[in-house]
């Protein structure tokens, strides 16, 4: 039976990116590039990306099981895959008939009927470091992934109107992309913070620094009707 090693926490980070529209049911999994030494992982739903690579560790068998498959999103999140805080990272999928795979032998499921785009494309080969502004619902994804392998607080490159590339501090495997979105930038706060104040809450105000300058002791405050 052919078999390969795959990461728990790979699946897990990487379905923080999955889409949710059924229309786009390729992108509803995360796909997995597996050869004999590894696999590399990615799931992107448009406006951001995760991907991550791990290598198999060198007294490892190597995998038998190669290919490009897409595992759907529900499988990534199932109970087996998040595991315990004791349990190994190293699941093994396995070949089944009738176009099934099994991880370990809890799960057993159909991956996805279609092509994977070629995410590469989408990565920023420049970076300019000109500020954009992002979306904090994909901020908070990104941090979640990042939380998987302990690293809390991802670092965007930042790179004007195109995709700007993500990094999770010294971890080399994982990293992300997010699109930013156009929004015009307002330099200048309110112009009624520096405002004067309508003379009626002057007096007030005037009336309430004399009234302060000789306040009630606690005594008195209690005994006030």
């Amino acid at each position: 039976m052919k078999t390969a090693t795959l990461s728990r926490k790979a699946l897990q980070a990487c379905n923080f990116a999955v889409s949710k529209e059924e229309t786009r049911y390729y992108l509803n999994g995360v796909y997995v590039k597996i050869d004999a030494g590894g696999a590399e992982y990615c799931a992107t739903d448009g406006h951001m990306l995760l991907a991550y690579r791990e290598e198999l560790e060198k007294d490892s068998p190597a995998n038998t099981l190669t290919g490009e498959f897409i595992i759907p999103s529900a499988t990534c999140a199932d109970k087996h895959i998040k595991g315990s805080k004791w349990a190994s990272d190293a699941v093994e999928l396995a070949e089944m008939s009738d176009g099934f795979l099994r991880i370990d032998n809890a799960l057993v499921f159909r991956p996805i009927d279609g092509t994977f785009p070629d995410w590469r494309r989408v990565l920023p080969s420049e970076i300019d470091g000109v500020s954009a502004q992002f979306d904090p619902a994909l901020l908070v994804r990104l941090q979640k992934a990042g939380a998987i392998f302990d690293c809390r607080f991802p670092v965007i490159a930042h790179n004007g109107i195109n995709p700007a590339l993500v990094r999770f501090g010294e971890h080399t495997g994982l990293f992300g992309v997010v699109m930013p979105f156009r929004a015009t930038v307002l330099t200048e706060r309110p112009s009624w913070v520096d405002a004067a104040l309508p003379p009626s809450l002057e007096t007030a105000a005037d009336d309430s620094s004399e009234a302060s300058e000789d306040p009630l002791s606690v005594d008195e405050m209690r005994a006030a009707p």
